[in-house]
Formats: C-alpha cells, structure tokens, sequence
C-alpha cells in the first residue's frame, strides 16, 4: 500500500495577534532572578551611562559648548549607553538560573521537524534530515518524531528533483517522513509554516523549525524536548 504524501489533517487554530496590545491572559509568575536580571541589566545600563555621559560634558568645560560639542556628547552617550547595556547584560547572564530538572515525559505528544524549502538543492536538505533521523532512531524521543517537509518550490524541475528525493529518502529514513507541496507561495516563508501549523498543528505537541542547511545533533533536541516536557508553560526554545 502506498504511503499518503501527508497525514490526515489535524486542524489547529492560529490567530493573528496584534502587535498593538498585549494579549488578554493572566499575568504570569515572575522570578526573583528576573526581576534582579532586569534591574540589573536595564538599572545598571542607565547609571553606568549617564555617569559616562556626565563626565564627558564635565570634560567640555565651564564655558559656553558649541553645536558640535553637544552632537559629539549625543553621539558618545548613545555609544556608551549601548556598550554599558552589553556589559551589564553579561553580567546579569551570571544569576545562578534555576529550571526544573529536565525529563521527558513518556507519555509526550509528537514531534515535528518542519523544514521549510524553497527550491534548495534537495540532495542537501534530504542528506541532513537523514543524517538527523539515523541519530535520533538511537533515542528515547524515536516514536514520538517525524519529519515534515514543507515546500513552497515553483520551478517545475525543481519540485520534481525534491520528489525523486522525497522517495529515496522515505525508504532510508527510520522516522515518517511527510512532504507537501503549495501551488502558491502565499505569504511566503511565514505563510508556508502558518499553513502547516493551520493544517496539522493539532497532531503535534511541538515542532522544531529548522533551516534548509540545518543538521542538528540528536542530544541536543532530546534535551530541548525534555525541557519543554518539563516546563508546561514554556512556548519557545531557542538553541
């Protein structure tokens, strides 16, 4: 029996949020360490600055400054309050962080491993979604991943040479592999994930966006997904 390109739909609603008003929710839990970051980071930014920026009109003397003068202390705050900003930032990375301790829950929803293409070379794309399948077959997170490929290819030799690759990569990979194909690239690249996440959203727990040229090592994703297992609340892992 042949194997469908995509799995049935599993409907997931997405709204459009503005960027004009926070989101109606409850307000969430804040850390003391993030309140010390922040003060931190922003208080320590603000007093270093202008101290600098103080010195610095000091250092024009008692006399009347000229127009150039002040463009020159506009200028050296803007500059200082950024590197001071860079300094305290660091600085408030050094909190000791506490998280709970990640594990993975066994009875964990799917994962995605959505590559967006574009007319890539798909030799290279399949290369890596293989590679990253071969490692991840050796781990716990085995049957709860697969592997979607979400094209928005136009030129017809292209859309063709990601098939022919689709199949050799289907009868390698230890993981399901799904494939689909837009006619139309509407909204281009955010457009492609939305319409996945539209469409199949609800069969995932979570997806990991990768790029046309990523290859990420499996442990690396298991302990994202032990990460996001661990803390219900979290919605975005960045590596």
């Amino acid at each position: 029996m042949r194997t469908p390109a995509v799995p049935p739909d599993a409907p997931l609603n997405m709204r459009v949020q503005s960027l004009r008003k926070a989101p109606g929710r409850p307000p969430l839990y804040t850390p003391l360490r993030t309140h010390l970051a922040r003060l931190i980071a922003f208080g320590g930014a603000l007093a270093i600055g202008s101290l600098g920026t103080w010195h610095m009109l000091k250092a024009f003397g008692d006399g009347r400054s000229t127009l150039l003068q002040y463009v020159l202390l506009v200028f050296f705050a803007l500059t200082f309050y950024w590197v001071a900003f860079s300094t305290t930032a660091c600085l408030a990375g050094f909190l000791p962080l506490r998280r709970p301790k990640s594990a993975l829950d066994p009875n964990g929803g799917k994962v995605a491993l959505v590559m967006p293409v574009y007319g890539e070379d798909p030799a290279m794309t399949h290369a890596a979604l293989l590679a990253m399948a071969q490692q991840i077959r050796q781990t716990a997170i085995a049957e709860r991943t697969e592997i979607f490929i979400i094209s928005d290819t136009q030129k017809p030799d292209a859309w063709l040479g990601e098939t022919q690759a689709l199949h050799i990569l289907r009868e390698q990979s230890p993981l399901p592999v799904w494939y689909r194909r837009r006619a139309q690239n509407v909204g281009r690249k955010s457009g492609n994930v939305e319409n996945f996440v539209r469409r199949w959203g609800g069969r995932y727990a979570y997806m990991v966006m990768l790029d046309a040229d990523s290859l990420m090592d499996a442990d690396t994703l298991v302990e994202m997904v032990a990460r996001m297992d661990a803390e219900p609340r979290l919605g975005l892992l960045q590596t």
